[in-house]
């Protein structure tokens, strides 16, 4: 409780309560959701069995689970994302009624274009998501005839099967809460302390199911940032936490405005990208100014890469880790051409967010064994941990498999199956020492000590109108602890064919430092220079051919 600044502290300590706190970048949101959850048992306010803490990516709510449990608590009642609390709920409503538990619909997208194709409507199938969360919002949304077809269509072959996808994990169990009595009360007296992480992120559905959860109590402490909001497009509604008392009259509203993680070099150029949109006003830096943050310009997107694989080669320098490093970019294709740079530069990277564990090979054969193990799950995890030669794959299985065990009751191969399917790829962290390359999007929640932005132009930053692409810049420069640079590229490919480009608008309120560095020690320079060039030269050929000790170099 000594480390939390004033604001964090009263946010801690209030009474019981609705509770909704406004946390802007790097402001402790999860350091102060966790103490909250510790001072509620310290005061004998909360049962530990009785809490469940929300968030919306299993790593997450491992982060949290870690937390809480380093600071002695082990014996929380749930801690996870929405829809895996909500499957381990339907897997034991329907064990205890003798039912098949349920079946997560494996591939949706496969499923509904074939639908469509069947029924002659192929460019129904990607309206489809949007016409669900219009329904199921209310209001007067008028869906299109065809869609309304391939929706029923949808439906029927879900029922047909026994199927579930992601979205009925939730509008299932909250209709289960309001008409079940039953198990409305089982879940009520178990669960009575509610904790919701990036409240911003909540959608229609889940917020009716968070609401079916609490029933008629008002025990519940949200934490989020309206202005990393950045996932309307996949149905968030960030008014679920500004407009928070239109539900909960009685709310404590706190916010924090004192940004601990990054240099003030970072906030004061992140402020001036929002401006008075804010909604929760400015941050204020506790850290002092860090590097000066820089701009350039290249000639074209390879180019551009070439000299981001410069610049991460000086920064390690051989003694930090690539992982303190990250380059972001605002779609796949820009970090394919930045990660064929860096593979010619021999520097270690991953593209975050685009495999997930079950399609990794090394994985596969493990996975396999735990999904067959049938009730006999502990008993194969306990094998599998006995076996173990310590390698990357089998400690990330096996940590995922102790995950599972901790959050549910009946344990089995199937229900880790299941489980499985809730997952997202950015749930992956395997905390390897490589440069990260990720997209804005699954940059949230994530921080590093230096970060590059590429790619920051007119038509890509931002990439159409609305008030989300400028919270999504925002939310990638807050990425960044120390260093930041920013780079476009003054042509680039797009369609097959060159076009120009401009920079991005959001740099007009940036005042960066344009001048190039201090030059380096002459060895230094030449030994940076030659890795440029290995970054340039075709793959396999040349000096990219040759390792960094050839006596002909």
């Amino acid at each position: 409780m000594a480390q939390l600044d004033p604001e964090q502290r009263r946010a801690v300590e209030c009474p019981v309560g609705p509770v909704r706190v406004l946390a802007g970048p790097g402001s402790g949101k999860t350091r102060v959701l966790t103490e909250r959850v510790i001072h509620r048992l310290e005061a004998g306010t909360a049962d530990a069995r009785r809490t469940m803490v929300l968030t919306f990516t299993r790593r997450a709510a491992g982060e949290l689970g870690r937390r809480l449990e380093s600071r002695g608590v082990r014996d929380v009642g749930a801690v996870g994302t929405f829809h895996a609390t909500a499957l381990q709920q339907l897997r034991l409503h329907r064990l205890d009624n003798g039912r098949r538990p349920p079946v997560i619909l494996a591939n949706r997208s496969s499923v509904l274009r074939g639908l469509a194709g069947d029924l002659g409507l192929a460019n129904a199938s990607r309206q489809v998501t949007a016409a669900e969360r219009a329904l199921a919002a209310g209001g007067n949304h008028r869906v299109s005839p065809p869609v309304v077809r391939l929706l029923d269509a949808y439906n029927e072959h879900k029922r047909r099967r026994g199927l579930l996808d992601y979205d009925d994990l939730l509008t299932e169990c909250t209709r289960l809460l309001r008409t079940d009595r039953e198990f409305g009360r089982a879940q009520h007296w178990r669960f009575r302390h509610f904790y919701v992480d990036e409240f911003q992120d909540v959608n229609h559905n889940q917020f009716q199911l968070l609401r079916a959860w609490l029933g008629d109590r008002d025990d519940v402490f949200v934490v989020g940032d309206p202005d990393q909001s950045i996932y309307e497009w996949n149905g968030s509604d960030s008014r679920y936490l500004t407009e928070f008392t239109t539900w909960f009259p009685d709310t404590t509203t706190f916010n924090l405005k004192l940004n601990h993680r990054s240099a003030a070099t970072v906030v004061t150029a992140a402020n001036s990208i929002l401006g008075d949109r804010r909604a929760a006003g400015s941050s204020e830096a506790v850290r002092p100014p860090g590097p000066a943050l820089t701009v350039t310009d290249h000639e074209d997107e390879e180019a551009e890469a070439v000299e981001i694989a410069r610049r991460l080669l000086w920064d390690h320098r051989g003694s930090s880790r690539w992982s303190n490093r990250a380059v972001l970019a605002r779609t796949n294709a820009q970090l394919s051409v930045i990660s064929a740079a860096l593979t010619r530069a021999g520097i270690p990277h991953r593209i975050r967010g685009r495999d997930r564990i079950s399609t990794r090979p090394e994985e596969a054969g493990l996975l396999d064994r735990l999904r067959s193990s049938g009730p006999s799950f502990g008993v194969a995890v306990t094998d599998m941990t006995v076996e173990s030669t310590g390698s990357g794959a089998e400690i990330r299985v096996l940590d995922l498999a102790r995950e599972y065990m901790a959050g549910t009751t009946a344990p089995s191969g199937n229900g880790f199956a299941q489980w499985l399917r809730t997952m997202s790829a950015a749930d992956v962290d395997d905390h390897a020492d490589v440069v990260d390359l990720c997209t804005f999007h699954s940059a949230k929640g994530l921080e590093w000590h230096g970060v590059i932005i590429a790619g920051v132009e007119d038509g890509l930053v931002p990439m159409g109108d609305g008030e989300e692409e400028r919270r999504l810049f925002y939310v990638a420069m807050t990425r960044a602890i120390g260093s930041l640079h920013l780079s476009w590229a003054r042509r680039r490919r797009i369609g097959g064919r060159r076009v120009e480009r401009r920079p991005s608008p959001f740099l007009a309120g940036i005042s960066p430092l344009t001048e190039p560095p201090a030059p380096a020690r002459e060895e230094q320079r030449r030994h940076h220079l030659e890795l440029a060039r290995r970054a340039l030269a075709p793959e396999g050929t040349g000096a990219a051919a040759r390792p960094a000790t050839d006596p002909r170099r």
